[in-house]
C-alpha cells in the first residue's frame, strides 16, 4: 500500500527496510519524512491523504488483535481526522477557486463595461460632430454607419442598408430573438405622417415577428404618432433626445428598446421618450 501511495516519489521510501520493520516503525519514518521536506513534498502528502480519505476500512486485522476493539476504535478515529481535515482543504480550495473564478468574472465585466464606456464616449462625440454637419445629405449618410456601429455595440446584430423590389430600407437589427427594420430620419422638421405610414406599410408587409423603429433625430409630429395609435402597428419610435441618452450612458440602448416595446404593447403608445422612463 504503501508503495502504491507514494510511486510518484519513491524517495520517501527509499532506505526504509518495509520487510523487517514493523508497520508501526515504517509508517513513522514516512511521516518524518513528510515532515521535514513539507515544501517539496506538501502536493504527494494532500494527494495521499485525499486517497485515505477515500478509504473505508473494517480494521479486520487490528479487530484480531489483542484490545482489538481498542486498537479499530482508534485507527477509526485517526482516519475521521483523516476525513475532517481533507474535508475543510476541499472546502477551502473550493472557495478559493469560487473566489479566484468571481474574481476573473468581476475584472471581466468591469473591463467590458469600461470598454463600452470608451466606445459611447466615442460615438457620443462623434454624435455631436455630426449635429453640426450643415449639409442635410452628407448627415443623412454619416448616421446609418453611426447607428450601425451603436447597434452593434449593443449586441443587436445590425445589418446595413439593403434595396427590395420597389423599396430602400435603411437597415435591421435583431433584438431579444425578434428581427427589427430600421429607418432613420436627420430632418430640420419633425418627421410627417406620410413618412411614418411608408414605413410601417414595409413592417406590415413582412413576417408577422418582424418589427420597426423609426428614429427621427428631431422626433415625430403629433399627427405621424397618433396615426400609429389609431391603427395600430409592429412599429417603435424613437428620436434624438433617446440616442442622447443611450450615449450618456442613462440606459443601455436594448434597456430603451425593451421598455418602448413593453409601453407599446401595453398602452398602444409606440413614443415613449428615454426621459419618461423612471
Amino acid at each position: 500500500m504503501l508503495s502504491s501511495l507514494f510511486a510518484a516519489d519513491s524517495s520517501v521510501l527509499a532506505g526504509i527496510d518495509l520487510a523487517n520493520r514493523t508497520k508501526r516503525e515504517a509508517a513513522s519514518e514516512v511521516v518524518s519524512r513528510l515532515q521535514r521536506d513539507e515544501p517539496r513534498l506538501q502536493s504527494l502528502t494532500l494527494g495521499v491523504l485525499m486517497t485515505l480519505a477515500d478509504w473505508n476500512p473494517a480494521f479486520r486485522n487490528l479487530a484480531r488483535l489483542e484490545d482489538g476493539k481498542e486498537k479499530v476504535r482508534a485507527a477509526q478515529a485517526a482516519l475521521a481526522e483523516v476525513k475532517r481535515v481533507i474535508g475543510q482543504h476541499k472546502t477551502l480550495v473550493e472557495d478559493a477557486a469560487a473566489r479566484k473564478s468571481a474574481d476573473a468574472a468581476a475584472r471581466a465585466a468591469a473591463a467590458q463595461s469600461w470598454a463600452r464606456t470608451q466606445d459611447l464616449e466615442t460615438l457620443k462625440a462623434d454624435f455631436y460632430r455630426l449635429s453640426e454637419m450643415t449639409d442635410p445629405q452628407l448627415r443623412g449618410l454619416a448616421l446609418e454607419p453611426f447607428l450601425n456601429r451603436l447597434f452593434a455595440l449593443f449586441d443587436l446584430d445590425p445589418r446595413a442598408s439593403f434595396a427590395l423590389k420597389g423599396e430602400q430600407i435603411d437597415g435591421a437589427f435583431t433584438f431579444d430573438t425578434d428581427d427589427y427594420l430600421l429607418e432613420a430620419r436627420w430632418l430640420s422638421e419633425k418627421v410627417d405622417p406620410k413618412q411614418v405610414r411608408d414605413f410601417a406599410g414595409k413592417v406590415a408587409e413582412k413576417m408577422h415577428r418582424t418589427g420597426g423603429l423609426m428614429i427621427g433625430i428631431n422626433g415625430f409630429s403629433a399627427e405621424a404618432v397618433n396615426l400609429l395609435r389609431r391603427n395600430g402597428s409592429r412599429v417603435l419610435l424613437a428620436d434624438g433626445a433617446d440616442l442622447v441618452a443611450v450615449l450618456e450612458g442613462a440606459l443601455g440602448l436594448d434597456e430603451l428598446l425593451l421598455r418602448k416595446r413593453r409601453h407599446a404593447a401595453e398602452t398602444g403608445d409606440p413614443y415613449l421618450s428615454a426621459r419618461e422612463m423612471d
